[in-house]
């Protein structure tokens, strides 16, 4: 999980709850084109990534593979009192299926156990997890690197996590099931092709601190404007080497 920056409401959004301020979510959905354009907003504010689990919310474009997308309420939508949870601009945020969904684009590696939100349920977590919208700037998590039968784990990181957010950091990872096997390999597999490039970049003769910041700006860098799937894997591999990177590029996650 990073921190995602909200953009301007989406004047659909906000023209439909002018007129049915107490419409189910459903209601607005349905309507297609008001869809389209809060699930384009939701994509480009995350920069193509999962709130949750930082998998890359890929689009397919067609009916079929399905498009590894949906609507999270974060709050849900149900929830009472006032105001309207269902349509509350800064309580929706954009998910993975979270592996439970057939059909899905790459759905060998994207269906299993599940995790997200589709493992948290309808459970109000308010309080009890990070809400991605109100994380503090800079690293909370850190992976596992080296440990064989661990690699690509999700834990607290303690050294950079603000102590009074630590448990809530915990309850994140436990209450979205975000150390699911299914996650965890994606995210050794990432770890596993970094250790890849340096091995091959370094045997051709080129210094480790070298080619650390060449990878570190090939990898950590947007492309469609999204950031590469996993980001915060990545960010801790390369530890500080990646938080210079990111500070000469002004960035604020």
């Amino acid at each position: 999980m990073k921190k995602i920056k909200k953009g301007q409401e989406p004047h659909s959004l906000i023209t439909y709850k002018s007129a049915k301020p107490n419409a189910k979510w459903e209601e607005f959905r349905d309507e297609r084109s008001n869809y389209t354009e809060i699930k384009r907003q939701l994509i480009d504010d995350q920069n193509g990534l999962c709130a949750y689990c930082e998998i890359d919310l890929k689009q397919t474009g067609s009916s079929r593979p399905l498009d590894d997308f949906r609507v999270e309420h974060f709050i849900p939508k149900s929830q009472n009192p006032p105001p309207n949870w269902a349509l509350e601009w800064n309580n929706l945020i954009g998910v993975c299926h979270g592996g439970r969904q057939r059909g899905v684009v790459d759905e060998p590696l994207r269906f299993g156990e599940a995790s997200c939100d589709a493992y948290k349920g309808g459970k109000n977590l308010q309080g009890v997890i990070l809400n991605p919208l109100h994380v503090p700037i800079g690293r909370i998590f850190k992976y596992e690197l080296t440990a064989l039968e661990e690699k690509g784990k999700m834990m607290v990181d303690l050294q950079n996590c603000p102590q009074a957010m630590q448990s809530q950091a915990q309850n994140t990872i436990d209450d979205l099931h975000l150390n699911v096997e299914r996650l965890r390999r994606m995210r050794e597999a990432v770890i596993e092709g970094l250790i890849e490039q340096i091995s091959l970049m370094t045997s051709s003769g080129k210094e480790i601190s070298e080619v650390m910041e060449t990878l570190v700006r090939s990898q950590l860098r947007k492309r469609n404007n999204s950031w590469p799937a996993f980001f915060s894997t990545i960010r801790c591999f390369f530890g500080e080497t990646a938080e210079c990177y990111l500070a000469s590029i002004n960035y604020d996650g």
